[in-house]
């Protein structure tokens, strides 16, 4: 069963759950929703804004995945449910180890980095099956993927893209089919660095 946490927010003010460690921050709420801040010590926070129901997704480097998503809303304060939806990632390193070289990427690299990152997220974010949550956590690690290409040789890269493809749909929760679209969308866009297809692990 997954841990879960009920928390009120205040308006103009925060709560530290204990689910988590989650620093929950209701900048402005009114019946029809709240701007939130999502954060934790350490770690980039992510600022929203959303209507009863939405959520939003913040992922942890050592517990996982949570889920906030907001129940109600008032004109001085918001109520939120907190869900710890996965678990640390775990995933293992060392996929890609055929290319001995671990040079780093070219300029011109780069640049045809960013546009098939570019290339995968917009693939993604014309699914109807994939939840706006699902695409705000898939953005985001394309973006990390996006910076860690600038500091990673090739090889360190490699493994990490395949590592965070695969951490996506775990974390996100994604279902068979949007899992092979993102997996099909990152061999058709990454074909000129891998020079093989990405294969979803089963």
């Amino acid at each position: 069963m997954m841990a879960q946490d009920r928390v009120v927010v205040k308006e103009h003010n925060s709560v530290h759950a204990k689910l988590g460690g989650l620093i929950i921050s209701a900048l402005r709420t009114t019946s029809d929703g709240v701007d939130v801040v999502v954060g934790r010590p350490g770690l980039p926070n992510i600022e929203r804004g959303l209507r009863t129901g939405g959520a939003v997704l913040f992922e942890t480097p050592d517990d996982g995945l949570f889920e906030v998503r907001l129940l109600t809303s008032s004109a001085n304060q918001a109520e939120f449910l907190i869900t710890h939806i996965s678990p640390r990632q775990g995933i293992a390193g060392g996929l890609v180890d055929q290319d001995p070289s671990n040079s780093p990427f070219t300029p011109s690299e780069l640049a045809k980095i960013a546009d098939s990152l570019q290339r995968i997220r917009l693939s993604l974010s014309r699914r109807s099956d994939v939840t706006p949550e699902q695409m705000d956590l898939i953005s985001r690690k394309l973006d990390e993927m996006r910076a860690a290409s600038e500091r990673l040789g090739r090889k360190d890269w490699m493994n990490l893209a395949v590592g965070t493809l695969t951490s996506i749909v775990v974390t996100a929760a994604l279902d068979r089919e949007v899992a092979k679209a993102l997996f099909q969308a990152a061999s058709t866009a990454l074909s000129w660095l891998f020079g093989m297809p990405l294969q979803l692990l089963p």
